[in-house]
């Protein structure tokens, strides 16, 4: 079919009085207050993430230290029943617990940076083209992983310890 010539657009179609890009059929159509409030809902997210990261890193520290704490507790009261096999697995447990809360300590730093480089992306419009906070994110991320895993670990190797030298308390 012929359209006349002020009807005639490349890549769009006449639609009653108003012309669709074909490129934009798709994409809903948003107005501000969804915008508003999505943008509301981020800021949310971003601080909630925020306060959950520093809850996470408090809690890696106070578990770990207490752990430590109690470990030594234990070993001081039963000292003198503790059969010699099991020190190996407390050996292990503290140099898991003082490891995840090395883990901890660094993460709060790469953490700090990562946070400083991704103000930079933004002030030098880097942000979109490369990943927020660089190898600095990546690097908090592993070392938040590594401090829980390292935590459980050092948990276990004291329950190991503990389950194994329990008996000769009673002696």
């Amino acid at each position: 079919m012929h359209q006349p010539a002020d009807q005639q657009h490349v890549g769009q179609q006449h639609v009653g009085q108003q012309h669709v890009d074909q490129q934009h059929v798709d994409q809903p159509l948003v107005d501000q207050q969804d915008v508003d409030q999505q943008r509301e809902y981020r800021q949310w997210l971003v601080e909630t993430d925020h306060k959950s990261s520093q809850a996470y890193d408090r809690t890696v520290l106070t578990l770990a230290a207490g752990a430590l704490g109690l470990s030594l507790a234990f070993m001081k009261d039963a000292a003198s029943h503790q059969i010699r096999e099991s020190f190996v697995h407390l050996l292990r447990g503290w140099g898991c617990l003082g490891s995840s809360l090395t883990a901890t300590l660094v993460s709060m730093l790469t953490s700090q940076f990562a946070l400083r480089t991704a103000i930079w992306q933004v002030d030098n419009n880097f942000i979109h083209t490369e990943l927020p906070g660089r190898a600095w994110t990546i690097a908090t991320r592993v070392l938040n992983v590594a401090s829980g895993a390292l935590f459980i670990a050092g948990v276990v190797f004291l329950i190991r310890f503990a389950g194994m030298n329990l008996p000769s308390l009673g002696k």
